[in-house]
């Protein structure tokens, strides 16, 4: 699609496909607003297809239910937060609010991890700030957006 619009790729400042389509979009939006548009709907579009797609054939890793379960029962406020459109989350954890206290998907928020607004806005909803919390995640901009903050994180 970049080429497609006419963008050189190695313009292209950003490393994470959804940044990569905002830096894009700002590109175009210089030029031709109405194609900026068109570009963003289509990716997101042809996102969330592929979201989609990839949710029929995912699960949740063994052991999540009875790890947020036996977290929930001790009190521990759980916010689960992702990258990923809320559509495929649920296609794959439908029942995802009986696990945790606040869910906030990229359809919530306008910027994503490693970007701070993410988790503070989790933080928010769940009254707590960075130093009372922890991030526990699977990819580099999950521990990025937790020291952001002020969270201890770590990798699973």
């Amino acid at each position: 699609m970049i080429k497609r619009y006419r963008i050189r790729e190695e313009t292209i400042q950003e490393k994470y496909l959804l940044e990569i389509i905002d830096e894009v979009y700002q590109i175009l939006w210089k030029k031709n607003p109405s194609g900026a548009e068109a570009f963003y709907q289509e990716s997101h579009r042809i996102l969330h297809e592929v979201e989609m797609k990839a949710a029929e054939e995912g699960g949740l890793i063994p052991g999540t239910e009875a790890t947020l379960k036996s977290l929930k029962r001790k009190g521990i406020k759980i916010g689960i937060i992702t990258r990923n459109c809320e559509d495929a989350v649920r296609k794959v954890f439908p029942d995802i609010n009986d696990f945790c206290n606040v869910f906030v998907s990229r359809n919530s928020v306008k910027k994503v991890k490693p970007h701070p607004d993410h988790l503070t806005y989790a933080m928010e909803l769940l009254k707590t700030s960075g130093k009372e919390s922890v991030m526990v995640g699977d990819h580099i901009t999950d521990i990025q957006a937790g020291k952001r903050v002020g969270m201890k994180t770590l990798v699973s």
